[in-house]
């Protein structure tokens, strides 16, 4: 399941060549806002509701172990990557799984949780 927005503007009987156009009824992904030499068209979303991934990354900091505990028993994978985007580890797993952090540096990592649902939630864990 993909989030969507519907995308609408105050530009009903605006037109410039220079410049590309989302029509009233098109959905995008993410939020848009247009400049124009003269106007700055205002836009609004429409948010669908999503299911959400209540997560918990504990202890943060870590030092030699780190625990994901999530919200459902979905079958979540979970990658972590450096500050550089370079992937540390990747595992798969059902609602807790605490992982060995001993090999890991000193530093700031990303996560990235993805179950079989789809639902995706990211964040930021650092290592002491």
């Amino acid at each position: 399941m993909n989030d969507s927005a519907t995308f609408t503007s105050n530009a009903s009987n605006w037109y410039n060549e220079n410049y590309s156009y989302i029509h009233d009824s098109d959905t995008i992904p993410v939020f848009w806002q247009a400049i124009a030499p003269e106007w700055i068209l205002k836009t609004t979303i429409s948010e669908h509701a999503q299911p959400q991934l209540s997560v918990k990354a504990y202890p943060n900091p870590f030092s030699q172990q780190l625990t994901f505990s999530l919200s459902d028993d979905a079958q979540t994978t979970v990658s972590v990557c450096s500050l550089l985007g370079q992937q540390e580890w990747q595992y798969t797993f059902t609602n807790t799984i605490t992982i060995d952090t001993n090999h890991l540096e000193e530093g700031i990592y990303y996560y990235m949780l993805q179950n079989d649902k789809g639902i995706i939630k990211t964040g930021k864990i650092v290592k002491k």
